[in-house]
């Protein structure tokens, strides 16, 4: 029994739900009456930080009646202006219509919309999308710059250039701090000469007699500020590698266990000539090695661990027609048991 008397009274006239009133946005619209030339969205190319850019389109009445045209809704830094909106478009004629585009303080891909009404009710809206590519002001010719393999005797530069487009003056401040082997010199833009933009550049030298010993390779990460309203900061990156006169492996010898009082340490050839070391020499306690071994293009060097605490020396590699010394870091680094208490002798 109640399902029934709930269904009777939901259908009873007072429960009948009503269909909404007709909206703007529901009333039917009549065929367009008007044709845009271009159609769709139009490429505006790359633009300067303040480069202006227009375009011109064509509105062809198709219809046997006058028409109005009225901006509704423009987007950031676009205006219209033209024929096309100071009086009715007569029948079967055609007027145009100017969209200028302003993209400073924007950069990158940008869209861009007009939107237009008319004054017959029947007819939608007519939009005019645009895009835009917009460059940014100051650029740096790469991110990322290597030195190559470098000589211990050589002193190798890299030059990061920036521009500035508008021509403003820049400064650019290094905020990274550099280590003892890696030098800067700041170079802000200077005065560009006409439709040049201005330049400036961070001037990189590295002096490889600087480096500790057993470092071979390196990536440096570079913070650079700058008063760039809209690129107010660069993150740079510059790597390099030692060119040693022979493949040394591994670059530096650490022991970390009481038990193991030898390792080996292996020299290569960089190219066919075979290798002849002159002398071995350990600066510091702590280790010794034996005599050199004979020529090759492949030589294993022993060195041992002594007796006692944690220690830290440097192999000084010698070899026949190198000026420079091949230096091997050595360090003895037990795990931490009685700090302080000597550590017993390593086995025979």
């Amino acid at each position: 029994m109640v399902l029934p008397l709930i269904l009777a009274a939901l259908l009873h006239p007072q429960f009948t739900p009503k269909p909404p009133p007709p909206t703007e946005t529901s009333r039917p619209k009549a065929p367009p009456r008007l044709q845009v030339t271009p159609a769709g969205r139009v490429n505006l190319g790359s633009l300067g930080p303040r480069e202006k850019r227009s375009q011109i389109y064509t509105f062809q009445n198709q219809s046997n009646a006058p028409i109005s045209l009225r901006v509704l809704d423009l987007s950031a830094g676009v205006t219209v202006e033209g024929p096309a909106l100071r009086g009715p478009i007569a029948p079967r004629g055609s007027a145009q219509l100017t969209l200028r585009v302003d993209p400073t303080d924007f950069v990158g891909w940008q869209t861009r919309n007009v939107k237009l009404g008319t004054d017959d009710p029947q007819q939608g809206e007519y939009l005019l999308p645009t895009g835009m590519t917009v460059r940014p002001d100051l650029t740096v010719d790469a991110v990322k710059k290597s030195l190559g393999e470098v000589g211990l005797h050589e002193t190798p530069e890299a030059v990061f250039t920036f521009n500035r487009e508008t021509g403003e003056p820049t400064r650019l401040k290094l905020t990274t701090k550099l280590p003892g082997y890696l030098e800067v010199a700041v170079e802000d833009p200077t005065a560009p000469a006409p439709g040049r933009p201005a330049q400036g550049a961070l001037r990189f030298t590295l002096r490889p007699r600087l480096l500790e010993p057993g470092m071979v390779a390196g990536l440096e990460s570079l913070s650079v500020e700058t008063n760039a309203p809209h690129q107010p900061r660069f993150q740079l990156y510059l790597d390099w590698r030692i060119k040693l006169p022979a493949k040394v492996d591994p670059s530096r010898m650490v022991w970390l266990a009481e038990d193991e009082p030898i390792k080996k340490l292996v020299l290569e050839s960089r190219d066919d000539r075979a290798l002849e070391v002159d002398s071995l020499q350990v600066e510091g306690a702590g280790f010794s090695v034996g005599p050199p071994p004979g020529p090759g293009r492949r030589i294993e060097i022993s060195v041992r661990r002594e007796a006692g605490l944690r220690a830290k020396a440097l192999l000084l590699i010698r070899l026949r027609g190198v000026d420079e010394a091949l230096r091997v870091p050595l360090s003895y680094l037990p795990p931490e048991k009685n700090p302080g208490q000597p550590l017993s002798a390593p086995p025979k």
